[in-house]
Order: structure tokens, then C-alpha cells, then sequence
């Protein structure tokens, strides 16, 4: 993952490092890159089918499908006045 240098907050930072830290991104700095550099890191990624398996599947458990819904439901539980108390109660969020 290559984060967006200028970012205001550097969420996609915080977001790539979390993913990293699961096993399922490498993290690299904009600065840091060259047509060279992405092409000899996506080489030797290429090359190893074992550790992109592996990548994938803590990806894949680092993520959260349903995130969408989830915070579509809960602007409404909020919007009716429901404490997030109780909307966690309500769906196990």
C-alpha cells in the first residue's frame, strides 16, 4: 500500500499500518518508490504465491465486509435518538 503523503489526518497512514501490522499489506512511502522499486517489490511478490496466499487471508480477516451497513444502521439508530450503548446491544457492533 502506498498512503497518500498530504493527507490532513493520514488516515490511509493509520489505515495501511493496521493492515500491515495484520499481515496483509506491505506499506511503503511514496518517496521511497520508483518505476524500478514497485517493479521489484511486485516482482518478488509474484514470485512468492505462499506469502500472497498468506496476505490474503489475513486481509480478508482484517477486514469488514459489512462496514457499510453497519454505520448506515447506526447513523439511523443515532438519528432516532438510540444511545450506541444500546445500538452495540442491539447488533453485536
Amino acid at each position: 500500500l502506498v498512503p497518500y503523503p498530504h493527507a490532513l489526518d493520514h488516515d490511509q497512514a493509520a489505515n495501511a499500518a493496521a493492515l500491515a501490522a495484520a499481515g496483509g499489506a506491505e506499506v511503503h512511502p511514496q518517496s521511497s518508490l520508483s518505476p524500478e522499486r514497485i517493479a521489484a517489490l511486485v516482482g518478488a511478490l509474484m514470485d512468492d504465491t505462499e506469502r500472497l496466499t498468506t496476505m490474503a487471508a489475513a486481509a480478508k480477516s482484517a477486514g469488514k465486509p459489512d462496514a457499510a451497513r453497519l454505520l448506515a444502521d447506526l447513523t439511523e439508530a443515532i438519528a432516532s435518538k438510540k444511545s450506541v450503548s444500546a445500538f452495540r446491544k442491539e447488533t453485536h457492533a
